[in-house]
């Protein structure tokens, strides 16, 4: 299932939400217990006992077929707001951080950390933690930020990161990656504040490894899933002069599932930049070929690249524990 530049997500999302099926609830289970003879020496009293337990908790195995997986990601991109403008600390990408953190909640039945960040103008963002799902010798940051520029409903920049995010928090959840702790995290205020200079950006995430430097809890590998949706070009971007061996670990991974992700290196594009600079092998992972992207046309996916992103990290989280 794909979207045409000319589609509608939003259409599209609503609805897919709207044929959703409902879950079935669990039956009750009554336990009848043996019958018992009681011998007396007048008497024999027969005594039956019913007993009604508690059901034992619903199992829900995610179907991840790429119809339901496609259905879940489109349903994510409509409810959370991701096909509207949200700049960084505005109204929208304030409802749209309680949207992602009630969900992340209610997937891993944990709380989620709203972690505060003041912006310059007064205004502030706040990064989304999830708890740590799995664990094990190797730590990993994926990071998506979740706001836009003023103008776009940044679809694929970056609501693309956003629903393969969630989609991968509900599978780890389900099935942990073995030997790894991820913390996935939705990090606030990734584009240029309005009216500021070029470097007046990625406020979350220089907010999140700059807390994480110093309290010596940086993680051993970090991946910025920004704007993966639309372009069959895949890349995984180093910051430059950085250590490349998150990259390389990508470039592996994809190429496990039949995937050619191009290794590249670029200046501070994206929020791997900020846990880079701090030492930690980083990494960006990018589709660059959206002629819509940071304008108000930003508005199409293409589900079976948001598959192919999803069968990446999981190749990753994979090979990162073996």
């Amino acid at each position: 299932m794909a979207c045409s530049p000319a589609a509608q997500p939003t259409q599209d999302a609503a609805a897919i939400a709207a044929e959703a099926s409902p879950t079935s609830a669990a039956p009750t289970t009554t336990v009848l217990a043996a019958t018992t003879t009681t011998p007396s020496p007048t008497t024999t009293t027969t005594t039956t006992t019913t007993t009604t337990t508690e059901p034992p908790p619903t199992t829900v195995v995610l179907d991840r077929s790429d119809a339901a997986t496609a259905q879940r990601m489109f349903t994510d991109l409509a409810t959370h707001g991701l096909h509207l403008p949200r700049p960084g600390g505005s109204a929208a990408e304030k409802i749209t951080a309680e949207l992602l953190g009630a969900t992340v909640s209610t997937i891993t039945r944990s709380p989620v950390t709203f972690q505060t960040v003041p912006l310059p103008n007064g205004e502030t963002t706040a990064n989304v933690w999830a708890q740590p799902i799995g664990e094990g010798p190797v730590s990993i940051v994926l990071g998506v930020h979740y706001d836009t520029v003023p103008i776009s409903p940044g679809v694929d920049d970056n609501g693309s990161g956003a629903v393969v995010l969630l989609e991968l928090i509900r599978r780890l959840h389900e099935a942990p990656a073995p030997g790894v702790a991820v913390h996935a995290v939705f990090f606030g205020a990734e584009e240029v504040l309005d009216g500021y200079g070029p470097n007046d950006h990625h406020f979350g995430s220089r907010y999140a490894a700059d807390r994480l430097a110093t309290l010596g809890e940086l993680p051993d590998r970090m991946v910025s899933i920004d704007m993966i949706g639309v372009g069959h070009r895949l890349m995984a971007v180093a910051f430059e002069n950085g250590d490349p061996a998150m990259v390389s670990e990508l470039v592996n991974a994809g190429s496990s599932v039949g995937v050619e992700i191009v290794a590249l290196e670029r200046g501070d594009i994206s929020d791997h930049e900020a846990f880079a600079r701090h030492g930690v092998p980083a990494a960006m992972l990018w589709r660059p070929d959206n002629p819509a992207w940071h304008t108000s046309e930003d508005e199409a996916l293409d589900t079976e690249l948001l598959l192919e992103d999803l069968a990446v990290l999981e190749a990753l989280l994979a090979a990162l524990g073996s």
